[in-house]
């Protein structure tokens, strides 16, 4: 007999695996979402979720939300380049 549903397990983003003691640090979570390039809406709350309103106010990053929700693609701008001292991605 088949199971009548089905579960899908997803790890959203390498976001989730930012120690929690960095969720606060805009610098920390600006270059993860360098090195990634997406984030999950599901991963936004808590202390990240103020990094990530303080990194957006601040236009370190352009957002893409034409991958379908509830992915969001992140570009750093040259702001967010110079937030992180000049790194290239």
């Amino acid at each position: 007999m088949k199971p009548a549903f089905h579960v899908h397990i997803c790890n959203f983003s390498a976001l989730g695996d930012l120690p929690k003691r960095e969720h606060g640090n805009p610098i920390a979570v600006l270059r993860l979402l360098d090195a990634v390039g997406e984030f999950s809406a599901f991963e936004m709350e808590g202390k990240l979720a103020r990094s990530m309103t303080y990194i957006i106010r601040k236009e370190w990053i352009k957002t893409d939300i034409s991958c379908g929700y509830p992915w969001t693609k992140v570009e750093i701008t040259p702001a967010g380049r110079d937030a992180l001292g000049g790194e290239d991605g």
